[in-house]
């Protein structure tokens, strides 16, 4: 019969998050939860504020900046003046020289304060307001904040130690450890966050059919509990084989845009090898097997002619793929011929102790 086939290699496998799309988030210095905006099961956007975490080291670095700012003004101020004068011969050479030193100094100080913000994961303005250090201070105090959410805030938490924690890109918060009251420090996780659009399968394929997986294969995926089909292609090969379970690892993205997927979730892996339209195949009961060889029996083409000897011809095949209880021969039978199911088994037993007459076997 021809019919199509599939030759697959069947795995165990499991679909994971993308982990280069999970982000374990936790204060950048110490401190104290003061405000929670998200919990485990919303969804956030880029830049949306998780928490904030009231760290008094950002508020001496904010105070610091603003000394910074006020004596670099008052040092520049200084040597613009003292460089004023400077070729009427007054001044001495040395005055502005040392003028010249400290503004350097004051700029030094000023760009690492900035610096230190800027790593704790603040803009600081590339320009301030020229004023008051109040008015410095002013502008500093819920940097990075905005302003509806310091709106919501009781008014014992606006001070100006807040520090956000921010989501780094869109994705769903899947587990948290922030309370209101807590200690946030930089060694424990305060929010893990996913996007669930990006999913990974993995599948764990056996030793010996490793030699027959490539890169760009596609793969059919279907969920133990039979809810969730996947499919994608091999993107990646794992280079070693696991010592433990003799099994490699294999590698399929899968985009899930409307999040069907889920993490954690097992279930049996197909890597589609050959897909053939029209493919001989036979049941796979026919196919009788040896420790060297695979045979079928093909009934003689003159079986109902008058008088004909009723032969089989033993044959041995190559075989190709297996699917619902079809096997495909790849070599030894033609399209159309006729091959014994029932009772193969014994066709094959004469064969082996010898009672073959000329190729053949009788009826």
């Amino acid at each position: 019969d021809e019919q199509p086939m599939t030759e697959t290699i069947s795995a165990n496998g499991e679909l994971h998050f993308d982990p280069t799309r999970v982000a374990h988030l936790a204060t950048k210095v110490p401190g104290t939860v003061a405000a929670v905006f998200k919990i485990v099961g919303d969804e956030v956007k880029t830049g949306e504020i998780l928490a904030l975490v009231d760290a008094a080291q950002v508020g001496q670095l904010k105070s610091q900046l603003v000394q910074n700012i006020v004596q670099f003004r008052l040092r520049k101020n200084t040597f613009e003046r003292l460089d004023s004068i400077g070729d009427t011969g007054v001044l001495p050479a040395k005055n502005l020289t040392e003028a010249k030193s400290t503004l350097q100094e004051a700029e030094v100080a000023l760009v690492g304060t900035r610096q230190a913000l800027v790593n704790l994961g603040f803009e600081p303005p590339d320009e301030f307001v020229v004023g008051e250090p109040q008015v410095l201070s002013d502008q500093l105090r819920f940097l990075g904040i905005p302003s509806s959410v310091v709106a919501s805030l009781p008014a014992g938490t606006k001070t100006a130690n807040l520090l956000p924690v921010i989501a780094p890109f869109d994705g769903i918060v899947t587990a948290s450890e922030a309370v209101i009251g807590t200690v946030a420090d930089p060694t424990k996780t305060l929010f893990t966050f996913s996007d669930p659009h990006r999913i990974w399968l993995l599948l764990n394929v056996r030793q010996e059919d490793a030699k027959h997986v490539r890169i760009g294969q596609p793969v059919r995926f279907r969920s133990d509990d039979g809810e969730q089909n996947a499919t994608g292609h091999v993107s990646w090969i794992s280079p070693a084989i696991d010592p433990l379970v003799r099994t490699l690892k294999v590698r399929i993205e899968i985009e899930n845009p409307d999040k069907h997927f889920r993490d954690n979730t097992y279930g049996q892996g197909q890597i589609i090898l050959r897909e053939e339209p029209k493919a001989v195949v036979v049941p796979r009961e026919v196919v009788q097997s040896t420790s060297t060889a695979q045979y079928v029996f093909v009934r003689d083409k003159h079986w109902f002619d008058k008088d004909s000897p009723k032969y089989f011809h033993v044959r041995q095949v190559r075989v190709g793929g297996r699917n619902n209880g079809q096997v495909e021969l790849l070599a030894g039978v033609l399209p159309g011929e006729v091959v014994a199911v029932k009772g193969s088994n014994v066709l094959l037993a004469h064969l082996l102790r010898g009672n073959l007459g000329a190729g053949c076997v009788d009826d």
